[in-house]
């Protein structure tokens, strides 16, 4: 459903631009031009919110899409784990030393309980590599 709604938002064409009316007189036409001047007024408050609001939708569904395919790359690479494929334990080995190293640099911004799920985050892929070395060693 993320592979789906991603494409979706990918290849839709942007929404039409809808011709507002014009603010009519008010001393003219008295407490319905007021009325229709507020109306349009509102319009363009909500076409305003529907724009931000398809622009989070985009975003949201490029993540769920993004997720999905790292999703199916983190299964494949499991799968090829299993089968003790070489391939597989370099592409293991190289994203426990990105998730190491990005845990290192965020040791410099995180503050307070953030470093304990920094440290957590830490000492899973430094046991990753070492189950990595120590079950695979050829």
């Amino acid at each position: 459903m993320a592979i789906t709604m991603g494409i979706i938002v990918c290849t839709a064409p942007p929404s039409d631009v809808q011709q507002t009316p014009d603010y009519i007189s008010v001393t003219h036409y008295g407490l319905v031009g007021l009325l229709a001047n507020a109306a349009t007024g509102a319009n363009k408050i909500l076409s305003l919110l529907n724009g931000l609001a398809v622009a989070i939708m985009g975003l949201l569904a490029i993540v769920a899409l993004i997720a999905a395919l790292l999703g199916v790359f983190f299964y494949i690479v499991g799968r090829g784990l299993r089968m003790s494929a070489q391939w597989a334990r370099y592409i293991a080995a190289s994203i426990g030393v990105v998730v190491l190293l990005n845990g290192l640099a965020a040791l410099w911004f995180v503050q307070n309980a953030a470093h304990l799920a920094d440290a957590v985050s830490m000492i899973l892929s430094i046991y990753v590599l070492w189950v990595l070395a120590a079950k695979y060693t050829d």
